[in-house]
């Protein structure tokens, strides 16, 4: 297979690369090539993530052609893709437009898939949809724990903690408002108007830092760097478990996504409600994967605001710490 002209041209900036990246990404959707899932530059590969699990696509040669065709086979089976010839276009057009040019660029870039980082955004890995313990009981074991281990938390668990809390569980591209899709908590209208984020203080594989939390591409962006977990205790009248904990969830909320369509009633109870729904998913995650967390409301939120740097819009809601117990 020759190489296209395009692939011959030099790319000259890591951003240049990925902005192709995702121009293909979003080209493919529209146009339905791919509905379930989205891609990920890795090395000598281009990741494509389903919402429950992955398949690694090489970049170009003949013999790599056949390598797809026969992922394409095996993804087939699955039933995450009915239309092969579909599929088989989409990998058509990253060949076309990646090519080794694009491969060696994602290398310098670093791995950005399943569970690895650039320096602003961490990929996590990639959540499972079973497990070894039954709703029963999660529901039976469900407290809120205080009192952390003096240990770090697994990147995957805290991968499985945020699908749980607003994971997306159906993609669906017509209805912009939703953002992805139907996620694992009800939502009034599907508006999703809450925001996540991640305090990391001692995560496997990630930095310290602040991190939003994006459905999506079930994906951490960092936004501010650097422990913050005692500036968030000090917001939060010295609650010492939010120091402890290596992991805290923040969430915030955008009234004006759920105000805009049901007006006071999505402000004084749609939100809080939805709040409310992820939070116990969170509860019943944690107790799954025998780790623990706590819902906390008291704090000031106009320190809250300012310590996390949240922008005028975003209202601070709940704080969740994660870890051992």
């Amino acid at each position: 297979m020759k190489k296209s002209k395009f692939c011959k041209r030099k790319l000259t900036s890591q951003k240049s690369s990925i902005e192709i990246l995702w121009k293909l990404q979003n080209i493919a959707l529209e146009v339905n090539l791919l509905k379930t899932a989205f891609i990920i530059p890795k090395g000598d590969f281009f990741k494509i993530r389903y919402f429950t699990h992955e398949r690694e696509v090489p970049l170009c040669g003949q013999k790599n052609i056949t390598k797809m065709k026969e992922k394409n086979t095996k993804i087939q089976s699955t039933g995450t893709i009915h239309d092969s010839i579909k599929y088989i276009t989409l990998l058509s057009m990253i060949l076309l437009f990646g090519c080794n040019r694009l491969s060696s660029e994602a290398k310098s870039t670093g791995d950005m898939a399943n569970g690895e980082t650039t320096p602003s955004v961490h990929y996590l890995s990639v959540p499972r949809d079973t497990g070894n313990v039954s709703v029963e009981e999660a529901l039976q074991k469900r407290r809120s724990r205080r009192n952390y281990l003096d240990k770090g938390l697994p990147e995957a668990f805290l991968s499985q903690i945020l699908w749980a809390a607003y994971g997306i569980t159906k993609p669906e591209r017509a209805y912009p408002s939703m953002r992805g899709g139907y996620r694992t908590s009800p939502s009034a209208g599907a508006l999703y108007p809450l925001e996540i984020y991640v305090l990391a203080g001692r995560v496997e594989g990630i930095a310290p830092g602040v991190y939003r939390y994006h459905s999506l591409t079930h994906s951490l962006e960092k936004v501010i760097d650097g422990d913050m977990r005692n500036a968030l205790r000090d917001a939060a009248l010295g609650q010492e478990m939010i120091v402890r904990a290596p992991a805290v969830l923040l969430y915030c909320a955008v009234f004006e996504r759920c105000v805009q369509k049901y007006g006071q009633r999505g402000r004084e109870r749609y939100v809080c409600m939805e709040a409310g729904h992820s939070a116990q998913n969170v509860y019943l995650q944690a107790e799954a994967l025998n780790i623990g967390t706590c819902a906390i409301g008291a704090f000031n939120d106009d320190r809250v605001r300012q310590a996390m740097k949240l922008s005028a819009t975003e209202e601070p809601l709940y704080i969740m710490p994660v870890g051992y117990y």
